[in-house]
């Protein structure tokens, strides 16, 4: 998972998603690998994928700001787009 952090931050998204993906695999799914899953996505250029990880996000933790906070932004962006 720290791994994953340090290349999203590096804009290496794919090899974060990868890192990520396997941190769920191993250690189950949680908001916040969710809510990275989904900033990867959004740096690959999937919004749609993303919204899903950040409704996943929300779902896992209701008072994820972070989370909330990307979902509505994806959300009126396919409002607008």
């Amino acid at each position: 998972f720290q791994c994953g952090v340090v290349l999203l931050e590096l804009k290496f998204f794919l090899d974060a998603l990868l890192l990520f993906k396997e941190s769920e695999r191993v250690l189950g799914r949680s908001a916040a690998t969710s809510y990275n899953i989904g900033l990867c996505l959004i740096g690959l250029g999937r919004p749609d994928e993303a919204l899903a990880r950040m409704k996943e996000a929300c779902s896992l933790d209701p008072d994820f700001e972070p989370a909330k906070a990307s979902r509505a932004r994806l959300e009126a962006a396919g409002e607008t787009g």
